[in-house]
């Protein structure tokens, strides 16, 4: 199910640095829907974590991204 991860630091106050959705569509259509919708977000690829992809929505004060769903890769 879903998750919400909260990191904490002694040193910094309080802030969003990110968020990332999950989407079972799709990114590239995913993609090219936001883009109709006036936002500025990048090419769909890889991510770090093995059988996902990502892509980046800019011009957000906080990280955003949208990625595939996690899949198992073990197989």
């Amino acid at each position: 199910g879903p998750v919400l991860e909260i990191i904490e630091s002694p040193v910094r106050q309080p802030s969003l640095y990110g968020l990332a959705l999950v989407t079972e569509e799709p990114l590239e259509v995913v993609a090219l829907r936001w883009r109709s919708m006036g936002r500025d977000v990048t090419d769909p690829r890889d991510a770090i974590q093995p059988g996902r992809r990502i892509f980046t929505v800019r011009a957000t004060e906080a990280g955003l991204a949208v990625m595939s769903p996690d899949r198992d890769t073990s197989e």
